[in-house]
Order: structure tokens, then sequence, then C-alpha cells
């Protein structure tokens, strides 16, 4: 008896993580023998669809064992490989979000598939109507667009042999019923990459769909992984965000927003880096910062103001004055004349004050015009947004909404999200307090002005006219500007020891093992609705 009290003593970090992983596996049994409604059918273990998600469920604990091992057995495995882990985290997910999450089951996925498709007859040579946004496909592309709503009808051509094999009929078909989305080049070249590939080789339209989407997550991954070896401290943090189910199925996904993400994170890291970690700024850290943010405007214009961070940077870490201040003109003259050789048009839009005819409902949206004739009445509409939708961004941002805002996770999952980004915003004992009060109000500012724009933003492009609250924003807006928010706090209060950090990780595993699951629950009870 002394001796097992004396191992449990020993070993209770590893025991503990053992009994989270053992509630893990317990749950995923538990949703394995569920049985669907008998008027509607049965949901047998031995079928295809369960085998694979059965092996699926399978390598995802076994992956959480072993790092339930390494984390806490052998502690310093966690500190010496800590983006190798975070990497292939979120790379294991990553991969496991693309077959729970079927074809155009992600937000907007459609579109994105459509505007990577026209960039990529851009590369081929083939001509779109463009006056129309409609894009040339392959016919049998057209004919696979999925419901967009996943079922098990949708599952079981996902895992037909059939969908994978055999050549594609490469006639091309104008695709009328959608238009495409008219992005920034940058934020589809990589699923462009993969769909060009996919038409190249003749293969089927599930195999080029599945190598757009691993383009984008690769995409992510490389600029995750530099955001990580540049940042300074918080790696923590940026890894929590990237495990985050919204985060995964935005990545694993065809859309500009893993992209975005990426970009931001590597942004943040190297603005940090240079502010409290390196002697001198370099030339070259001036240039990359500078193509960083020219890259990410035009894609999404309000992470724009992510630029203001570059004032956390000391003006005695440049060489003098003069190029403190010719490094601020030049990056200022470079992004805005990409911007505006790239976004002129769609700027020009908004900016004329024409209301823009909403396609969901027989409505028109917003003009600047008309908000800034009655300031009163639309700083009222903001402020109502903010007061009666916060909690419901805040969840989003998470991923307590899936999909198409239709597939609801479990919201204890979600706050166990929360609980371990609030570990976060808990500052190392071991760790300095980087921030001074003045750091620290430029990380609000910046967050507050992105998160109003945000908000701006879809007013205009989503709101009806006359109505009192904005629509259309979602959570996974704020996951690029969410590191400000904690980094504003870090350090301010509490402290928590460095051996807390890896069950951050640990437990954002586990967790995504039982949002993996309650999504696959959630698709086979709709029995291809």
């Amino acid at each position: 008896m002394k001796k097992f009290g004396k191992f449990c003593t020993e070993n209770h970090r590893l025991l503990w993580a053992g009994a989270f992983l053992l509630m893990a596996a317990v749950l995923g049994i538990n949703c394995f023998l569920w049985k669907i409604d008998p008027l509607k059918g049965t949901y047998h273990l031995g079928g295809r669809i369960a085998g694979v998600f059965v092996v699926l469920l399978i390598l995802l604990l076994a992956y959480a064992g072993v790092m339930a091992f390494l984390f806490f057995k052998k502690s310093d495995v966690f500190k010496k490989h800590q983006v190798k882990i975070a990497a292939l985290s979120v790379a294991l997910f990553g991969m496991a979000f693309m077959f729970v999450m079927p074809p155009f089951s992600c937000p907007d996925e459609k579109y994105h598939f459509l505007g990577a498709y026209h960039l990529s007859n851009m590369v081929l040579g083939v001509k779109d109507d463009t006056a129309s946004r409609h894009a040339m496909v392959r016919k049998e592309d057209a004919d696979f667009l999925l419901n967009e709503h996943p079922g098990i009808d949708d599952y079981s051509l996902l895992f037909s042999a059939g969908s994978w094999t055999g050549k594609a009929d490469s006639e091309l078909v104008l695709f009328e019923d959608e238009k495409y989305y008219d992005c920034f080049y940058l934020g589809y070249l990589p699923q462009a990459v993969g769909i060009t590939i996919g038409r190249l080789l003749g293969l089927r339209q599930l195999p080029t769909m599945m190598l757009a989407r691993m383009f984008s997550l690769a995409t992510f991954l490389f600029f995750f992984v530099l955001a990580l070896k540049t940042i300074p401290f918080g790696k923590e943090l940026l890894s929590l965000i990237a495990l985050f189910p919204m985060t995964l199925e935005l990545i694993s996904g065809i859309s500009y927003d893993g992209i975005v993400l990426g970009m931001s994170f590597f942004f943040i890291a190297k603005v940090l880096d240079l502010a409290f970690m390196a002697e001198k700024v370099k030339r070259k850290d001036i240039i990359l910062l500078t193509l960083l943010m020219a890259f990410l405007a035009p894609i999404k214009v309000t992470y724009l103001l992510l630029a203001f961070l570059m004032f956390l940077i000391p003006k005695e870490k440049f060489a003098s004055k003069k190029e403190y201040i010719i490094s601020a003109v030049c990056m200022a003259v470079f992004i805005g004349t990409v911007f505006l050789i790239f976004r002129l048009g769609k700027f020009a839009e908004y900016a004329a004050g024409e209301n823009t005819q909403l396609d969901y409902v027989d409505a028109q949206s917003y003009t600047f015009g008309e908000i800034l004739k009655d300031p009163v009445y639309s700083i009222k509409v903001l402020v109502n947004s903010f007061w009666y939708h916060a909690g419901f961004w805040f969840e989003n941002m998470f991923g307590a909404q899936l999909g198409w805002v239709d597939i609801n996770v479990p919201i204890f999952f979600i706050y166990g999200f929360a609980i371990l980004l609030f570990m976060t915003a808990i500052k190392p004992a071991e760790e300095p307090v980087y921030f001074n009060a003045k750091n620290r109000a430029l990380l609000w500012l910046v967050f507050g002005l992105i998160a109003f724009l945000i908000v701006l933003s879809m007013m205009v492009a989503w709101t009806p006219t006359g109505y009192p609250v904005v629509l259309g924003v979602q959570g996974r807006y704020f996951l690029p500007i969410l590191p400000l928010s904690i980094f504003a706090v870090r350090g301010t209060c509490f402290r928590r020891s460095e051996e807390t950090t890896p069950w951050i990780m640990y437990g954002a595993v586990l967790l995504n093992i039982c949002v993996y699951l309650s999504i696959f629950e959630t698709v086979m009870q709709r029995m291809g609705e």
C-alpha cells in the first residue's frame, strides 16, 4: 500500500492526465454505441462510416496518451519540443476536421471554392464571366456541390472508394448557381494550387477538393510555426488559439481565413520579438513586416490597423531617428499602394454611398452616408450589437456553432477552452513583465479599433437598413486580434507555475477529441437532411 501511495505521489500529474484521457475515451464509446431514432434508421457500429471514425478516434486517443506520458512523466520534453508538438497537434486535428466536416460544410466554403477555382482558371488560361463573377468549372465539380448541412449521405460519399478513384471529366461548364468571392489573389493562392494540381492530374472532384484543403492547412502551419519560433513569450497562447474548434474548421477548409490568421500571428510575433528581444531593428525586419501587412490588408482590410503595433518597438532600436521616420513612411506608402491597386474598386463601392442589395433578404444594406447622416442612431445600433450579441461572438469564437452556424457543440466543452484561455492570461512566475501601462493601452486601442471596424463593416455589407443591431458578425472574425487582448492583461495580477503550461496543450487536445465526437454525433442524427 505504501508503494502504491508513493507511486501516486510521484506520478500524480500522469495519473490526472490518464483520468482525463479515460473520460474522453468513455465519451467516445458512448457516442458510438448511441442509437438513432428507430423511425429514421439505426446507426450500426460495423458500418464503413463508423469504422473510419473509430480508427480516427483511436488515433486521436493514442496521440493524447503519448502526450500524457511525455508531458507528465518526462517534463522536459514539452519545453524542448513545444513548437513541434504544437504544430503536430494542429496538423493532426486539422486533418481530422477535414473528414468530420464534409466538403462545402464549412462557412461559405462553396464560394471560397469558386474563388480559388477562378484563380486556377487564370493560371490555366480559362476565361470566366468576370462581369457576373461566374466561374467555369468541370462538370463533375459543378455536380458535386454537396449539401451545406452535412449528413450521413455526405459521409457515405466521402468514404466511398468510387469518389476517390478514376479520371474526372474535363468538360467545362459555366457555373451560374453561385458567384465566386472577389478576393485578393494571395488569399486563394494555396487552394488554387491544390485545385490546379488536381485538374492537371485528372483527379476527381473529391481528391481535388481535399488537395485544396491540404494546401490551405499547410499554409497556415507554415506561418504558425514561424510565429511560434519568433514570438519571445506566449507560445502556449498561440497554440491554444490554433487548437480552437473554430480555428481548426477554418484552417482545414477552403477559405482565406486560415491564411489571414497565420499571417496575423506571424506579424504579431515579429513585432513582439523586435520590441522586447532584438537589440536592433534591421532593414530586413521592416521589409518583412511591410510585406506581411501589404499581403494581409487587401485580403481583410480591417486588420490593417495591426500595423499600429509597430509603435511597441522603441525608437532607440533603430539606427537613427531619420531611419525610424523613413521606415514608417515607406511602410505606409507601400502598404497603401498595394491596397489601392488590388482593392480600390471594392473600397470605392462602399465609399460611393450606394446601398447594397442583400441576397438573403429583400432589403438593402446601410451605407456610410446613412451612418454619417445620423451618427447618434448609428452609434446606438453599434452599442446594441455589442450589448446583445457579445455573448454569441464570444462562444462562437471558440467554436460553439460550427458549419453554417448550425452544428452546435456542447457549451461545457466551449467553456473548457475558455478556462484554458484564462490560464494563458496568467503569466508564468518565471516570465518577466514585458508590457508597461503604455504598451497595454496600445494593445487595447488596436484591439478596440479593429473590433469596431469589424462590426462597422458588417453593418454596411450585411445589415438591412433600419435594423436595430448589426447582423453577420461572427466570433471567428476576432481570432486574429485575440492575442492582443490576452497580452494586454497578462501579468497584471496573478502568477502560475511553468508546470501548468503543458496542461493547456493537453487540455485542448482532450477537448478537441470530445468536440470531434460531438460533431460526428450531430451529423449522424441528421440522416442526410
